[in-house]
Formats: C-alpha cells, structure tokens, sequence
C-alpha cells in the first residue's frame, strides 16, 4: 500500500502547475452543490429533502457555475496545497464570502425557497471543506515526502534554542529527518517539543538502535570541549556520523568561513522555471540496447550516463580519455547499475585512435552514440587550436563514420551555441562537426544522424558558474568581461535529458535547440551569486560591502550574446513543447567533402594559418581576425 502512495504522489507531483490548477478548480466547485445539498439535508433533517426538489436542483446547478466563476477569478485554485497558510485561509473565506453573498442574491432574485439558515450552513460548510482539505493534502504530502524521500533519520543533541534552530533547519532539509531530541536534563525526558520525543542521553543507544538513527547534530553552545567530546564519542560508539554546529553568535562573526563551504544550488541562478524533461517515458528507445557514451567523465557526458542508466538499457560503454574522470563516474553509477542490472564498460582511449574505436564497435552490439566528448574551452581551444581540431572535427566524423558502418540506429553530436555565427575557433569547430555529422545521413540513412545544441551549462567544467564561485569564495574581486554580455543558460540535468529525448525524437538530420527562456546577464549572474552565497556586493554605494565586481573588457572574439539558431523562421516543433527542431541550410555535400578533406590535409601539416582560412571559408560567420591569438 505505501509503495503505491508513493507511486500515486510521483504521478500527482509530475502534474505542471497548470494541471493542478485545473484539479482544484474541478474539486472546489464540485464541493459546492455537496455542500448546499447537505445544508438542505441538515437544515430539513433528511437526506432526502422532498420540499421543493426540482427547484434543489436547479439553485444547485446555478450556484455551482457562479461559484466556479468566482473561484476561477479569484484564484482560489491556484493556492499551493503545500503552501496552505493564514493568507490562504483568508483567500478562501474571501471566496466563500462571495459565494455566500452570490447565493443569497440568488434565491432573492430567482425567488427559490429555501429556509433562511441554509446559506450560513452552507457557507460553513464550504469553508470548513476547503480549509480542512487543503489543510489535510498539505499534512499527507509532507508526511509522505518524510516518509519516501529517503532522508536521513537524525537526531538533535540539547533542546535550547540552538537545537531549536537546528532541527526546523533539518525539518526543512530534503536530506535530513530529524527524529528525536537527546539531552541530559532529566527533567526533559519525555517532553515532546515540535512533535518530537526528548531521549535521555542515558538512553542514546536504545534510540539510535529504534530509529535507526545514522547523524547527530550537536546543538549544545555552552557545553565545553570536554562534554561535546564525550557526547560525540557516545554517538560515534553507537555508530552515528557526528556534526557539531557552531552557535548563532558563531554563525554571525563567521559568515564568511560558514559561507564558503556552502553548496551552492545553481539551479536557482536561473530565471526561469526548471524544464521538465521525461526520459522515462521514452524508455521503449533504450531499453535493453547497447549504448555508447564519448567523454564520459566529463559534466554532460557523466550526467548523460546518469539519466541513461535509469531508462534500463543492457549496457552502457562509458569512453573516456582521462583515467582519472573514467575511474570516477565507474565507481559512482557501480552499485545503482548493479541494481538496475545494468552492464558498465569502462572504455579508456581517445576517439582519434581509429584502431580503438573499431575495437570497442567490433566487440559491443551498440546501438545509440551519444557523443559528449570535445574540447570547448575557449581560450585553450584557442591556444591548441589543431589539437582541438583534429579531437572536435577529425574525431566527430570518424565515430560518425563507424556509427553508419556498423549499423548504428541513432548518433547524437552534443554542440554548443557558440556553433552559430562563431567568433573563435572553439566554435568554428563545432559548427564543422555540425555540419559533417548531417553529411554522414546521406552516405548512411539507415542511420538516425542529429545535433543537440545548447547555452552554457550551469556548473560544467570551465563554465563562468564555478570561476565566479572560486573567485566569490576568495574574496574577490568577479570578474566580468562587459556589463551588457548575456547568455543562455542551463542546469547540467536539463542539458543532459535533452540530448536524449531530442536524440530519441530524431528522424534523421536533424538539429534540436532548447527553449531556454530568455537570456541572463552575466553581471546579474554574478550578483545573483554574490547573494546566495551569503556576501554583500560592494559598490560605491556600498563601500563596506564583500565582494566587488570587475569589468575587464571583451576578449577578443567574445560576443555580447549568443544565438541558439540562425533564424527563428527556421524552427518547428517536435513533441515536447520546449524542443524545437531547427530547418537549417547546409553546405552541399561535395563541398563539405572537399573542406574536410582540407581541414585533415591542414591539421596533418600542423598548419595553423591553412586550416583557420578553410574554417573561416566553409563556416557562416566565422571571423578569424576576431579570435583569440595564440600565447
């Protein structure tokens, strides 16, 4: 029974807002003519009222439309059940109050007969209804989510006002499940504060042995070394991870050290709404199949095996190039893929090493590519540009190569915006392996060809999100190159579920971009993050402030914002309302062959200034007098 409570819930919480809005609305007013039909039964003292029963059914029907308009206008629907509070409270009697006037207007008008005392039962009742029931949805979901969002059961050590702190921080953790208090006060034992127990510390073991308790918050600012070391061994003893919280006084003369360990939660830099991307829905694409993921310690590539390993395929073939990030992601997904009964294949080698990639082709059954592995850092790029070339350009179309050979069903290029219209190398690059990829559709159609692309991705490996935390965390100052530089921005579990539904959605040559939402400025990023890491911003306005912010100027080749298409008139839907596909025209097939066959010709010869012309005269806006210059 509980499995399918938290089953149901899931299926309710994937429900977008507009959904939900639509239930409540349906249950608000259906709980009108319930309510009216029982204040007539109360008030006439049958449930069967007999005086007057078609003119019932008819003040029903009237009543339940002007209350449905009245509730829809009001936005009683759109209250969050889990939100329910005072100000939701006085929402609804508001609405209720109306209604009961609309009522009496009603039956004053139509010239229904009703008794005069069945409007306030009514009304009661109604009130009573929405308020309880919102009341009980909010309890149900919080003790479900308590109960199924596998949090830590934790224990509080004192019942001060420190601990007090403690445990509704804990409260409203996902992580943690406060389950008892423990304090040595006799007198305490048996006390319930917050709906919790207070546990004499005399019987700490029984507890943690009943709760299954697995961490302890000591909370006890005026107990000296001495105690807190006993207590900690105590727990330690009992097998529990210990914590020992700072006071609030510690807290305030240490905001900076407190705030720099701080976790920081990107998600909440963006100013949009999170995309709700459902790959287990297109399970029947990946269940059971071979699956192939390029650079797969990297940010996208390691969540691209995260979200892949939860659609149950038969195997995933993790490539990576760098032991260090391959033995990484290998030994985090180990256990959940043993759950799932799932096969991981560590696969270390580059995907220039054409011998290598035969091998790994010849010896698994795969049936997806999804190719995560490039370089994309902008200024290396720029420093190593033939490196760079021959792993982006050569790279790419080799593995598309095989993918065709082999009988590959789908290949998925993971690029990027700045493929559009590019300034640098980095690119320029790209946009090749773009282009080369849709060539290899025609030479292989049996073989679903597409291209993903997206903005910058919060957090990844090189991205602006960690360099400004690194230098927020330093003291400062963050740099910014223009206060007018905007990008696009995504979380890395946004980029990652949409290279696969976009990859599943693929009926060959095809290009995905995201709705992203609109553009952030880089400098509001930066204060964003200044914010929610505890600092202040310093200015001239603020001179005491934390942190300041620099302007350094435009590196050269950088734009003041980035293009996810070429033209807008070029996008169509698919079946996810934020995936557009995008009709681009490409270069002829003979004339990209004849680039290729230059740009090898040009990174064999290691000639920098030969293979930066081809790229500038095959691909649509590449400037080269704009790039970045070697060091």
């Amino acid at each position: 029974m509980s499995s399918f409570v938290h089953r149901l819930l899931n299926r309710v919480d994937k429900l977008s807002r507009n959904q939900k809005k639509l239930v409540f609305l349906f249950l608000d007013t259906a709980l009108i003519p319930v309510c009216l039909y029982l204040a007539f039964a109360l008030r006439l003292d049958t449930f069967t009222p007999h005086v007057g029963r078609a003119e019932i059914w008819n003040l029903l029907v009237l009543t339940s439309l002007g209350g449905l308009l009245i509730i829809f206008k009001l936005g009683q629907n759109r209250i969050v059940a889990r939100a329910f509070n005072t100000a939701s409270i006085k929402k609804v009697a508001f609405v209720s109050g109306l209604i009961f006037i609309y009522l009496i207007l009603l039956l004053y008008v139509g010239r229904f007969w009703a008794p005069r005392s069945v409007p306030i039962i009514f009304v009661s009742l109604f009130f009573i209804s929405i308020t309880g029931g919102r009341l009980i949805i909010s309890w149900l979901i919080k003790a479900i989510e308590r109960d199924f969002a596998y949090s830590i059961p934790s224990v509080v050590y004192g019942t001060g006002p420190a601990a007090m702190q403690i445990r509704s921080g804990l409260k409203q953790s996902d992580k943690y499940n406060p389950v008892c208090f423990i304090d040595n006060n006799i007198a305490m034992s048996g006390a319930i504060i917050g709906g919790i127990e207070v546990v004499h510390v005399s019987n700490m073991a029984r507890a943690v042995d009943k709760l299954k308790i697995k961490e302890a918050f000591i909370a006890a600012p005026e107990a000296s070394e001495s105690e807190i070391r006993s207590i900690s061994k105590k727990f330690v003893d009992c097998g529990v991870k210990v914590h020992v919280t700072p006071s609030l006084m510690e807290l305030l003369l240490q905001h900076k050290k407190i705030s720099s360990s701080s976790k920081l939660q990107t998600d909440r830099l963006l100013k949009r709404e999170k995309v709700t991307l459902d790959t287990l829905n297109l399970t029947s694409g990946i269940k059971q199949k071979t699956i192939l993921v390029t650079g797969a310690g990297g940010s996208i590539g390691s969540e691209l095996c995260r979200q892949l390993l939860r659609t149950h395929p038969k195997k995933i073939i993790l490539c990576e190039n760098n032991e260090f990030a391959l033995f990484t992601i290998l030994n985090e997904l180990a256990a959940e893929a043993e759950k799932r009964d799932v096969v991981l294949v560590p696969s270390l080698g580059s995907i220039l090493d054409k011998q290598y990639m035969v091998s790994v082709f010849e010896a698994e059954e795969v049936k997806l590519l999804f190719h995560a592995a490039a370089y994309k850092h902008v200024t290396l790029v720029e420093q190593n540009a033939i490196q760079a070339g021959k792993n982006n350009i050569i790279g790419t179309a080799q593995l598309a190569d095989l993918s065709g050979r082999f009988g590959l069903e789908k290949f998925v290029l993971v690029s990027s915006d700045k493929a559009v219209r590019p300034t640098n190398v980095m690119g320029a690059t790209k946009r090749m392996a773009e282009l080369l990829t849709k060539k290899y559709q025609t030479t292989y159609p049996n073989t679903d060809y597409s291209v993903v692309r997206f903005g910058n991705v919060l957090g990844s490996s090189g991205s602006v999100v960690p360099i400004f935390h690194h230098q927020i965390l330093s003291g400062g100052p963050v740099t910014i190159t223009d206060p007018e530089v905007n990008r696009y921005f995504m979380t890395i579990p946004e980029a990652a579920k949409l290279v696969i539904v976009a990859g599943l959605f693929s009926r060959g040559n095809d290009t995905f971009v995201l709705d992203m939402g609109e553009p952030i400025k880089i400098i509001d990023l930066a204060k964003n993050m200044i914010d929610l890491l505890g600092y202040t911003l310093k200015t001239n306005d603020n001179p005491d402030g934390d942190i300041e912010i620099e302007v350094i100027g435009l590196k050269p080749g950088e734009k003041l914002y980035e293009e996810l298409f070429f033209d807008d008139k070029d996008l169509t839907s698919t079946p996810h309302s934020k995936i557009f596909r995008v009709a681009e025209t490409d270069i002829p097939n003979d004339q990209l062959e004849t680039a290729f066959q230059s740009v090898i010709e040009s990174l064999n010869q290691r000639d920098m200034a030969k293979f930066v012309g081809v790229l500038r005269d095959h691909v649509e806006g590449f400037d080269p007098s704009l790039r970045i210059h070697q060091v």
